[in-house]
């Protein structure tokens, strides 16, 4: 399917140009879609296995492995040639792909890269599977790494040894990551040599039943394999991936493909009505498109100040919401910092699920509402044609949210400083006067200064794709009327062609829209449309 949307996709274009249309969000979209690559971090404690079974599938020893924590950045491994990079700031230096078993100097380093032309690598063209370092390793560094290594979309394989198949609190944060961005995860067991077949059977339905209980959905399996034996159960999981990934790189192509026809079907018609038209008609009708223009423009505006009300209801709301779960989790947080625990990730994750549920809540309902406002007026004045105008603007802050929530570990780590000059009878006391006066009111404006800054960059995105919207259309009818006047009046047979060359052009078009509009179905990880 694929292949054929590229072909439609690369039949329209040239047609596009000719008739002075943008053709650089199709030319993209092509791009993208031939380099698209689903991320599949493989994510663990500590020695659970994970890079001895991404050596295993690789069928050679890429990655370092040992009893320690070998795996200091994520490492992502892609088919391509034989190559590999460090990312270093904005830079990707070379690497021997022998380098990243043997170790190099990763002062900065924030992840390596490496393309291998390998057998199985060639069956995965569309993922990335990426070693990640383990989770509980201790460091805030390694943490923030994995985090910022997990892009959107992406399918996580959750890697436990078979020997210990317990999900820690390591995991139990990373599983409320995972939820929140609604990323699907498969759980795999390693080291299964270790067992008996019933040992193995035991350990994953303990581990199918820990998952179950912590994120209320059963996994449908648990690969069980072994870096020394089999690994054929993750093999053929990935291949699965494979076969959702190419599918989603479809279904982007499609949007943008479906969009690119639409706009091209409205102008053609246009071109075909303002053929049968004299230039005194087509001057006229450029003069009630500005008019129309005009009449628009004030229910329009009065939408934008609608909306402008709804976003500061949120933002008042967010900012109680925020307050009162900062309120709820103090409790926690004493007694983590009079353990001696830095609180930072369970707080961190606690106002993050706060924000997006009051994003998702609140603040995007508004802006769809905008949106099928602005839609109804548009086609009220017969502007909007095709695929909604929405389709084009819909922005979610949600993601926003989750790669970029400033850290609380700052604040923490200040309180904990102090604290250990503080004689541990008097600990309590003490925190119950800094808390409420160094930390909980900081956490509170920093999570909501944040969120806010989230929304407010989605409410300016949607109101500039809706003023798009009409200014698109605007351009499109003007340019087909101000064609006919540049040309002048043709005769019967310049008509006759024009409308032919219109015709087949339409045609392309509408064998494009037709290619779009086959209904497959629902794709897991989204399609985007």
């Amino acid at each position: 399917m694929e292949n054929r949307l590229r072909e439609h996709a690369l039949s329209i274009l040239p047609i596009l140009r000719g008739n002075g249309l943008d053709a650089g969000p199709l030319r993209a979209a092509l791009d993208d879609c031939a380099e698209f690559r689903l991320a599949v971090p493989f994510i663990g404690a500590m020695n659970s296995g994970k890079s001895s079974l991404l050596n295993a599938l690789a069928g050679l020893p890429l990655l370092p492995v040992g009893i320690t924590a070998t795996t200091a950045v994520p490492t992502g491994l892609v088919f391509g040639e034989n190559g590999a990079f460090a990312q270093r700031g904005g830079a990707l230096l070379p690497i021997g792909l022998g380098d990243l078993r043997a170790g190099i100097d990763l002062a900065g380093v924030t992840m390596l890269r490496a393309s291998c032309a390998l057998p199985f690598f060639a069956e995965l063209p569309s993922l990335c599977l990426i070693d990640t370092p383990g989770l509980g390793a201790g460091t805030l560094e390694s943490e923030r790494a994995l985090r910022e290594s997990l892009p959107d979309p992406c399918a996580c394989l959750l890697v436990f040894a078979a020997d210990d198949p317990v999900v820690r609190e390591s995991e139990t944060a990373f599983l409320r990551e995972l939820s929140l961005r609604g990323a699907p995860f498969h759980p795999v067991l390693t080291k299964c040599d270790k067992l008996l077949p019933a040992e193995r059977e035991q350990a994953a339905a303990y581990l199918r039943e820990s998952l179950a209980d912590l994120t209320g959905t059963v996994p449908e399996t648990v690969a069980c394999v072994s870096a020394r034996g089999d690994v054929e159960p993750v093999r053929e999981l990935l291949r699965g991936l494979q076969s959702r990934a190419a599918r989603l790189a479809e279904n982007r192509l499609r949007q943008a493909l479906l969009l690119a026809a639409n706009q091209l079907r409205e102008y053609l018609r246009m071109r075909r009505d303002a053929a049968g038209l004299t230039v005194p008609e087509s001057a006229r009708q450029i003069e009630l498109l500005e008019e129309r223009s005009r009449l628009l423009a004030g229910p329009l505006e009065e939408q934008a100040r609608k909306l402008e009300q709804q976003a500061g209801d949120w933002e008042r709301s967010l900012a109680a919401r925020l307050a009162g779960t900062v309120e709820r989790a103090a409790p926690s947080m004493e007694a983590m910092l009079l353990c001696e625990q830095n609180p930072a990730s369970y707080v961190d994750d606690t106002l993050r699920a706060a924000a997006l549920d009051s994003l998702r809540r609140e603040l995007e309902p508004a802006l769809r509402g905008y949106q099928k406002s602005v839609n109804a007026l548009l086609r009220l004045q017969g502007v909007a044609s095709g695929p909604d105008a929405a389709a084009r603007c819909a922005v979610s802050p949600s993601w926003g949210v989750l790669a970029g929530f400033p850290g609380s570990d700052g604040l923490f780590a200040e309180i904990l400083a102090l604290l250990r000059g503080v004689p541990r009878g008097r600990r309590r006391e003490s925190l119950r006067v800094m808390l409420p006066v160094r930390v909980l009111p900081k956490l509170s404006e920093r999570a909501l200064a944040f969120t806010a800054q989230e929304g407010g960059t989605a409410l300016e995105a949607v109101r500039q794709a809706a003023g798009k919207a009409v200014r698109e259309q605007s351009l499109l009818r003007r340019a087909a009327l101000e064609e006919l006047e540049r040309r002048g009046e043709p005769n019967a047979a310049e008509q006759t062609r024009l409308l032919r060359e219109i015709r087949a052009q339409a045609q392309a078009a509408d064998a494009a829209l037709s290619a779009c509009c086959r209904k497959d179905e629902e794709d897991a990880y989204g399609t985007d449309l």
